[in-house]
């Protein structure tokens, strides 16, 4: 699970978007990363590894993959960037772009994403800031393939301050979940999964854990 644009754009204190739990659209299976916060700017990058059925990467079924997100602006209105490079294919698996408006509680946002062949609309609304409990939406739209939409819905709530649990579906009778851990002030562990019910063999299609380190 990498930092993305979505992540870095919904709060300038990196809230982690409900909808980033557990994609696996080109995403880490296995991941370390840095990120690097300050008033009116922010930068994410990790290094990981990315599963692969052909293995090109000397046979074993793993791709190392470099990421790097970017985000500017202030509490109001921000901007940023998503990049994802695939190094054993020389190609980029991901890149994105996209603003966001904010507010204490209301937060909506216009993405680019899938190498700008789809563009994504959401909204996030928080219940209670205390317990972190959230629910949003989400409509992408892509170009290429056939005119597809695909609407998410999710929520999030956090049992504990050192907990987070979040929950998503859609259209595509997709199911994805997430608990992160705080273990220490600067150190998140996350495990996530995603079910996806119209698979006809493997309906757990990612299961995932993940480490973020904040300076």
């Amino acid at each position: 699970m990498r930092p993305t644009l979505v992540d870095l754009l919904h709060s300038e204190k990196y809230k982690r978007h409900i909808f980033k739990s557990s994609e696996g659209n080109g995403d880490c299976n296995s991941q370390v990363e840095l990120r690097l916060l300050r008033d009116y700017f922010g930068i994410a990058a990790g290094v990981g590894v990315q599963a692969d059925e052909q293995g090109p990467f000397r046979g074993y079924g793993y791709n190392p993959v470099v990421n790097l997100s970017g985000v500017a602006g202030n509490t109001l209105f921000s901007l940023g960037t998503d990049i994802s490079f695939n190094v054993a294919k020389g190609t980029f698996d991901e890149f994105s772009a996209g603003l966001s408006f904010n507010s204490p509680f209301l937060i909506s946002a216009l993405n680019l994403d899938d190498k700008l062949d789809a563009v994504k609309a959401s909204c996030y609304y928080t219940f209670n800031p205390l317990t972190r409990t959230a629910i949003a939406a989400e409509l992408k739209h892509n170009f290429s393939e056939n005119g597809a939409t695909i609407f998410t819905v999710g929520a999030q709530h956090s049992l504990f301050p050192f907990t987070l649990m979040k929950a998503r579906v859609n259209n595509e009778a997709k199911i994805g979940g997430l608990i992160r851990f705080e273990v220490w002030e600067k150190l998140l562990v996350a495990i996530t999964g995603e079910v996806d019910f119209r698979a006809s063999n493997n309906k757990i299609s990612q299961v995932g854990m993940s480490m973020a380190f904040s300076l």
